[in-house]
């Protein structure tokens, strides 16, 4: 079952509730669940198409945490040690090491509690993406 939802630019708090919403039901209901968090950022005229800026989680019913992604390649290395300092902000935040076929790692994941990675969201796409406090987002949920 796939989920749209967009979230209007309405502040930190009401966007922190929201994730948080959609957090915990990849952790309550469904099987195999999945989430991707979207924001789209319009900057002059040359990127009229917008840049966008994501998150992706996933979590199973029954689960005490979800798996957060950040893909690397998206990041430059000032974005990369935001991301990083952010993360050691949460004590239960359990990295794991994602590789591809070359052996490089391509994303920042771990396990993190579905409260605190509300938080994380919230915090990395406004000091690591740098986005304006009323950003908005569009979430995609999939529960299996």
């Amino acid at each position: 079952m796939g989920i749209r939802r967009r979230v209007a630019a309405g502040g930190a708090g009401r966007r922190v509730a929201v994730f948080r919403e959609v957090l915990r039901m990849l952790v309550s209901e469904g099987g195999e669940n999945y989430a991707v968090f979207t924001a789209r950022v319009y900057r002059g005229a040359i990127l009229r198409k917008g840049v966008e800026f994501f998150i992706q989680f996933s979590g199973r019913r029954g689960a005490t945490r979800v798996l957060m992604d950040v893909p690397l390649a998206r990041l430059c290395r000032e974005e990369a040690l935001r991301l990083r300092e952010i993360l050691m902000d949460y004590p239960s935040w359990s990295p794991v090491v994602v590789r591809d076929v070359e052996g490089c790692i391509t994303s920042v994941s771990g396990y993190v509690d579905p409260s605190e990675a509300a938080e994380i969201a919230e915090r990395i796409f406004r000091e690591v993406f740098e986005l304006p406090g009323n950003y908005s987002v569009e979430i995609e949920v999939g529960l299996g």
